[in-house]
């Protein structure tokens, strides 16, 4: 998780945007299958996360200069490796930079 915190932090923010919007995405599919499941807790979860990326990207839309960058990453980072979902959190990195790269 440390590569993750270290290359957010280089990130642009369109980079960032792209990244947090895709890992956001996939947990959202993530909490309906806990949905599925009757695991309220683990979907509670992943609504949390989604709930603090969200905040995250609406002030990097209205006020970037009052984010900090270091904590939020660590948070996310910590909260994925904590409930498993580390693969998804490198997945979303990686498809995000693929996606930002020029044709």
């Amino acid at each position: 998780m440390d590569d993750i915190r270290q290359m957010f932090l280089v990130m642009n923010v369109d980079e960032r945007v792209r990244f947090l919007a895709l890992y956001a995405h996939e947990l959202t599919i993530l909490a309906r299958m806990h949905f599925k499941d009757g695991d309220w807790e683990a979907a509670r979860q992943c609504n949390e996360t989604v709930h603090r990326i969200v905040g995250y990207l609406g002030t990097a839309l209205l006020n970037p200069d009052a984010l900090v960058h270091e904590s939020f990453i660590a948070m996310t980072t910590n909260g994925a490796q904590e409930r498993g979902w580390g693969q998804i959190l490198q997945q979303s990195l990686r498809s995000g930079r693929r996606q930002g790269m020029p044709e």
